[in-house]
C-alpha cells in the first residue's frame, strides 16, 4: 500500500510545483528558486480556479488543473514582458548546471530522509489517519470533491453530489480549501481513498515544499555565494518537533500545516519583490506571483497571512523603508527623525488594521475560540529558551543554536529584522499562554488561541536563526582547526574544505542529539518523542474512535449492502470516518448538525420509534435508507461526553439508541457490540 502513497506523492508534487514554477520562471529569479517558491503560487491558482470555474460547472479536478496551467503560462508571459532592458555586464564565470541545483537537492534529500524516518516509517499503514473531529471534516471534504462536489472555496461541503433527500445538513459554505483541492486531485487521478491522498499531500508538503521554501528564503537572506551557510538550513529546518512533526499528529489541523509550510516561500517572494539592493525599489515581474502566492496561503488558511505579516513587518521597517527615505530628509525634518516618524506611523497603521480585523465578524468564530491552556511566565520563557515550546520537550542544543543565531542576527544590520521577527512571534506565544483568557484573544486569537499553532510559528521563525547558529559553530570549528594546523607547522588545508567538514560535524552532532536517546536517563530523544506520537496517532488501535475491528466490520457491511446504499448511522461511534476511509455511504458524514433538514431531525431524535411514528417512517422513506449501522461508540448517558469527535450529547442522538429488541429493526450482521440492522417497518 505504501507504493500507492509513493505514486500519490508524485502526483501531488506535480500539482504543487509545476504551475507555480512556470508562473515564476519568467521573473528572472532562476529556475531553481522558482521551483523552491512554487507551491503557494500553485495553491493560489488551484483555489482561484475552483472559485472562477464554479459558475461554469467546471469546478473539478480537470477544470482547476487546466486553469492553473493556463494561468501560469499567462503569468509567465506577463513577467517576460516586464523584463528590464538588457544592460552590459562584466563577463562572469558560468556555473555548472549541477552547481545551481546542488542546494535544493541537499534540502530535498535531508527533508525526505527525516520525514521518512520520523513519520512515514512510524505509520501503521498508508491509509491510517488522525482521528479527530477536524480531520473527519477534512477527509469528508476531500472525498466529496473527488466524487463530484464543487472545488470552490465558497461552496465547500462534506457531502458529494447526492440527492437532496440524502443530505441531512446543508453545510455548503465558505472554507479555505486549497489544501483539500490538492488532495482531491490526487484522489481523482489515482482513484485512491481520501486518507491515502491526505497523507501523500502532507508528506509532500513537509518533506519537500517546506525545506525547498526554506532554501529559497535563506538564499535571499544570506546571499547565494555563501553556500555553506545556506546548507546549514537543510539540517535545521526540520530540527524542531514543534513543526512540522507536532502538527502532523495534533488535532488534524492540516490546512494550517500546509499554509505554514508555504510561509518560507512566500517570505522569499516578498524579499525578492522589495529588494534592498540594486537599482530597482520594486520588481514588477514578481508582483503577480507574490499576489497569487498570498491568495494561495490565505485560501489554504487565513491565519498564515497574519503570521507572514509578523515575520515580514520588521523587514519592511528596518531594511526596505530606509531605501525610500531621501538622504536629506523631508523639509526641515532630518532623515533619522523622518524615518523614525514613518516607522511609527506604519506600526500604528498595522495595529489599527489588526484591531479592525479582530473585531470583524469575519474572524469572530476564530478569535473567540479559546483553548483552556495556561502556563506561568517563567515556564513559558523557559520553553522558548530551550526550544521546547508547547510540547514541554526541551531541545537544548537547538535552543542554544537559536540563541547564537539571534545574537548574530541582532548584531547584523541586514539580518537584524530576522531576530526581531522571532522576538515578535515569541511574544505572541508567551502572552497567548500567560495572559487571562479574555485578553489573550487579542494577541493570539487569529490562531484560535491555540499554543500548538503559535509554537509552530515560533519554530518556523527560528529556522534562519538556528541556521546562522549552526554556521557560526562551524566557523568556530574551522578557525580552531586552521589555527591548530598553523601552530603545528602542518600544511594548511583549503579553508572551504575545512569549513564544509566543520559544518558536517556540527550537523551530525545536531542530528545525533535529535535522534539518539539522551546520555542521562531513559528519556527519548526529540525525534523519538515525535515518532512515538506518530505511532500512537496513525493506527486503528482499540483506543481510537475508529478501530481496526470496526473498520473490518464496515468493509463487510459495504460488501453486503453495496457502496451506493444509504446507511443510517451515529457519527460519534466512529462511522463518521467510514465514508472517507472505506467508501460506505453513511447518512451522517459529519458530527456537527447545522442547517438540518426536518427528516434528519426526526431520524436523529426518534428513529427508535419508527414502528409507532408515522413521521419517522415518512422521514426514513424520503431518504431512501434501508439500513442502520451501529459501532462501539459513546453509550447512552446523561449530559455531555467528551470524545475525539467533539462533545457527544446523548439526548441529541437519542433516536439512534437501537438494540436487538427494538421493533422495526432486523439484525443482519453482528460482531460483538457491532450491529447492522435492516429497517423493516413500512
Amino acid at each position: 500500500m505504501f507504493l500507492s502513497v509513493a505514486f500519490a506523492i508524485l502526483v501531488c508534487l506535480a500539482t504543487l510545483l509545476i504551475p507555480g514554477t512556470i508562473a515564476l520562471a519568467g521573473s528572472g529569479m532562476g529556475l531553481q528558486r522558482a521551483l523552491c517558491c512554487s507551491a503557494p503560487v500553485s495553491l493560489g491558482l488551484l483555489a482561484l480556479g475552483g472559485i472562477v470555474l464554479d459558475p461554469l460547472g467546471a469546478s473539478n479536478a480537470t477544470g482547476v488543473t487546466a486553469f492553473s496551467l493556463m494561468s501560469s503560462i499567462a503569468v509567465y508571459c506577463l513577467a517576460k514582458r516586464l523584463h528590464p532592458p538588457e544592460t552590459v555586464r562584466a563577463p562572469q564565470k558560468k556555473r555548472s548546471y549541477a552547481h545551481d541545483w546542488a542546494m535544493p537537492a541537499l534540502y530535498a534529500l535531508v527533508g525526505c530522509a527525516t520525514i521518512y524516518v520520523t513519520f512515514v516509517a512510524q505509520m501503521e499503514g498508508a491509509d491510517s489517519f488522525v482521528q479527530f473531529d477536524d480531520n473527519a471534516t477534512h477527509l469528508g471534504m476531500i472525498s466529496a470533491m473527488s466524487e463530484g462536489a464543487s472545488y470552490s472555496a465558497l461552496k465547500t461541503t462534506v457531502y458529494p453530489s447526492l440527492p437532496a433527500d440524502q443530505t441531512p445538513f446543508s453545510l455548503s459554505s465558505f472554507y479555505p480549501n486549497a489544501w483539500h483541492i490538492a488532495a482531491a486531485i490526487v484522489c481523482e487521478a489515482l482513484g485512491c481513498t481520501a486518507p491515502i491522498a491526505e497523507n501523500a499531500t502532507n508528506i509532500a508538503l513537509v518533506a519537500l515544499v517546506y525545506p525547498l521554501g526554506t532554501c529559497a528564503l535563506l538564499g535571499c537572506l544570506i546571499g547565494e555565494r555563501n553556500r555553506a551557510a545556506i546548507s546549514a538550513g537543510a539540517f535545521t529546518c526540520l530540527a524542531s518537533i514543534a513543526f512540522p512533526l507536532r502538527m502532523l499528529t495534533v488535532h488534524g489541523a492540516f490546512p494550517n500545516l500546509a499554509a505554514f509550510c508555504c510561509l518560507p516561500a512566500l517570505a522569499a517572494l516578498f524579499v525578492s519583490l522589495l529588494p534592498t539592493r540594486g537599482e530597482r525599489l520594486f520588481d514588477p515581474r514578481l508582483a503577480a506571483g507574490f499576489l497569487i502566492a498570498s491568495a494561495g496561503c490565505a485560501l489554504t488558511h487565513p491565519n498564515s497571512i497574519f503570521t507572514a505579516s509578523l515575520l515580514l513587518l520588521p523587514y519592511l521597517l528596518l531594511n526596505y523603508l530606509p531605501r525610500l527615505i531621501p538622504g536629506q530628509g523631508w523639509r526641515r525634518i532630518s532623515r533619522s527623525h523622518f524615518l523614525l516618524l514613518t516607522r511609527g506611523l506604519l506600526c500604528l497603521a498595522y495595529v489599527g488594521m489588526w484591531l479592525i480585523l479582530f473585531n470583524s465578524p469575519l474572524f469572530s468564530d476564530i478569535v473567540d475560540f479559546v483553548w483552556q491552556f495556561s502556563r506561568t511566565l517563567p515556564e513559558a520563557l523557559w520553553n522558548v529558551l530551550t526550544a521546547g515550546y508547547y510540547a514541554r520537550f526541551p531541545q537544548y542544543l537547538l535552543g542554544a543554536l537559536i540563541i547564537v543565531g539571534l545574537v548574530r542576527a541582532l548584531r547584523s544590520g541586514s539580518l537584524r529584522w530576522v531576530g526581531i521577527s522571532y522576538i515578535l512571534i515569541a511574544l505572541v506565544f508567551v502572552l497567548g499562554l500567560t495572559l487571562d483568557y479574555e485578553t489573550r484573544r487579542l494577541i493570539s486569537g487569529f490562531w484560535y488561541n491555540d499554543p500548538e499553532r503559535t509554537a509552530a510559528m515560533l519554530a518556523i521563525a527560528a529556522v534562519p536563526l538556528s541556521s546562522l547558529g549552526l554556521w557560526s559553530v562551524a566557523q568556530v570549528l574551522t578557525g580552531t582547526w586552521l589555527t591548530l594546523q598553523k601552530r603545528l607547522g602542518h600544511r594548511p588545508l583549503h579553508a572551504r574544505r575545512v569549513a564544509a567538514a566543520a559544518l558536517l560535524v556540527a550537523a551530525a552532532a545536531l542530528t545525533c542529539v535529535n535522534f539518539d536517546s539522551r546520555p542521562m536517563g531513559n528519556e527519548p530523544s526529540p525525534f523519538g518523542f515525535a515518532s512515538d506520537q506518530v505511532r500512537r496517532t496513525y493506527r486503528f488501535s482499540d483506543d481510537q474512535v475508529y478501530t481496526a475491528r470496526e473498520r473490518s466490520f464496515v468493509q463487510h457491511v459495504k460488501e453486503l449492502v453495496g457502496e451506493d446504499a444509504l446507511v443510517l448511522n451515529n457519527p460519534f461511534d466512529g462511522s463518521a470516518f467510514a465514508y472517507a476511509a472505506d467508501g460506505i455511504n453513511v447518512y451522517y458524514k459529519s458530527c456537527r448538525p447545522s442547517n438540518e433538514t426536518q427528516e434528519s431531525a426526526s431520524i436523529r431524535m426518534s428513529l427508535n420509534e419508527i414502528s409507532s411514528s408515522r413521521s419517522v417512517q415518512d422521514a426514513v422513506k424520503k431518504t431512501g435508507a434501508r439500513y442502520l449501522l451501529l459501532l462501539d461508540g459513546p453509550k447512552h448517558t446523561e449530559g455531555d461526553v467528551y470524545t475525539m469527535l467533539g462533545d457527544y450529547r446523548a439526548d441529541v442522538w437519542a433516536g439512534l439508541n437501537v438494540d436487538d429488541d427494538t421493533q422495526g429493526f432486523e439484525l443482519v450482521l453482528s460482531d460483538g457490540v457491532l450491529r447492522l440492522y435492516k429497517i423493516v417497518c413500512d
